[in-house]
C-alpha cells in the first residue's frame, strides 16, 4: 500500500509503514467491538518493506520489548509449544494456554512439524524442497492457522494464516531473492505488528540462508509483504497512535537496520537456543554471567550483540545497528 502524502518520508520503509497505519486508523479506522472491546480497524490492509532488515520499530511511543523480541525467536526456533517457556517473557500467556500447559500459538511447534494440528508435517522443510524442486513454484506455503483451531474453544485462536514464500528476481535485477509473503486473520498494530514483523522477518532470512547454502548461491533477501484482514488498535492505545504520528511528523526516531546474518550465525543457532535455556533457567537474573556461559561463547559477534541488547539489556550497543551503515 502507498503511503500517505501526509506521513514525512524517514527512510526507514517500516518505520514510515507504521505511521502511515496510524494516520489512517485515525483517520479512516472503523469502530468495531469484537468480543466488547473497542478498536478502530482498517480491512484488507498491507504494508510492504522492501528491506526486512529494517524489522525493529523503535518509536518513543511504543518502545521495543527487546527481551521479548529474541525470547520469542528462540520460542518459535525450538519448536516449543509450552506456556510455561513463552509466559517467562510476557505473563499474558499463561492466562490463555491450555490446560496441559500449552499453547495454540506456538508456531514454531506448527512450522517444524511437531503439531498434530499439522498432521505432523515439517512444513519448513516441505517449504524448502518445494522451492529446490521448482524455484519458481507458487506452492511453497507454511499453514499456521488450521480449520481445527476453529472448533476448539480457546482464547488462543492463531492470528497468522499462512506464510508464502517466492523466489524472484529482486526488481531490475537478474539477482534472485526470496520474498514473503505473511497473511493474517487478524493484526493488533501496536502490540501484535511490531513484534510479528521482527519474528517472521528473521525467518525469512534463516530460509533464505539455508536454500543459499544448499541450493542457490546467489540468493539474496528479498520482499516482505504483510497482509492483515483487520489490522487495528485497542482503545487503550488509541492516543499512543497520535503520539507516533506526531513523533514522526517532528523527530522521526533512529533507523535501525540490523546486519545480515551469515552461514555461520546459521550454525549457531542451536547454541543460542541453549544460551536461552540457560538464561531462563535462572529466571533471567539480572546478574547472569553470559560471558561464562559456553553457549554464549560458541555464540558469533551476529548472536553476541543481540543476546547482550535484548537478554543483557546493553541498549547503548543498538547504536552499531543506526542507519544503512549497519547493513554488511
Amino acid at each position: 500500500m502507498t503511503i500517505s502524502s501526509c506521513v514525512k518520508r524517514s527512510g526507514n520503509e517500516l518505520l514510515d509503514a507504521f505511521a502511515d497505519a496510524c494516520v489512517r486508523l485515525n483517520k479512516d479506522g472503523y469502530r468495531s467491538a469484537p468480543r466488547g472491546s473497542a478498536v478502530y480497524e482498517l480491512l484488507n490492509h498491507s504494508i510492504v518493506v522492501t528491506n526486512p532488515r529494517q524489522r525493529i520499530i523503535n518509536h518513543k511511543a511504543r518502545k521495543p520489548p527487546y527481551r521479548y523480541l529474541l525470547g520469542e525467536l528462540c520460542f518459535y526456533l525450538s519448536g516449543s509449544n509450552m506456556a510455561d517457556f513463552i509466559a517467562s517473557y510476557s505473563p499474558f500467556w499463561k492466562s490463555i494456554s491450555k490446560e496441559d500447559g500449552t499453547v495454540n500459538s506456538g508456531y514454531g511447534h506448527r512450522i517444524f512439524g511437531k503439531s498434530d494440528r499439522v498432521q505432523f508435517i515439517n512444513q519448513w522443510d516441505m517449504v524448502k524442497n518445494i522451492l529446490k524442486a521448482d524455484p519458481d513454484s507458487r506452492q511453497a506455503i507454511i499453514n499456521i492457522h488450521v480449520p481445527a483451531d476453529r472448533v476448539e474453544a480457546s482464547r488462543d485462536l492463531p492470528y497468522t494464516l499462512t506464510l508464502q514464500f517466492f523466489i524472484r528476481n529482486l526488481e531490475n535485477t537478474t539477482t534472485p531473492a526470496l520474498h514473503m509473503i505473511v497473511n493474517m486473520r487478524s493484526n493488533d498494530l501496536v502490540k501484535g505488528f511490531t513484534i510479528d514483523f521482527f519474528q517472521f522477518s528473521m525467518l525469512q532470512e534463516i530460509l533464505m540462508l539455508e536454500l543459499k547454502r544448499e541450493n542457490f548461491p546467489t540468493l539474496q533477501l528479498g520482499t516482505y509483504f504483510h497482509n492483515a484482514g483487520s489490522f487495528h488498535v485497542y482503545e487503550p492505545d488509541f492516543t499512543l497512535i497520535d503520539e507516533v504520528v506526531k513523533e514522526h511528523e517532528t523527530a522521526t526516531p533512529p533507523s535501525i537496520v540490523m546486519p545480515s546474518m551469515n552461514f555461520d550465525d546459521l550454525d549457531a543457532i542451536p547454541a543460542l537456543l541453549q544460551l536461552e535455556e540457560n538464561f531462563r533457567a535462572t529466571g533471567m537474573s539480572p546478574e547472569y554471567d553470559f560471558a561464562e556461559d559456553a553457549s554464549y561463547q560458541a555464540l558469533t559477534p551476529y548472536w553476541k550483540t543481540m543476546v547482550d541488547i535484548c537478554f543483557a539489556k546493553k541498549h547503548e550497543l543498538l547504536t552499531d545497528w543506526y542507519s544503512t551503515a549497519a547493513i554488511a
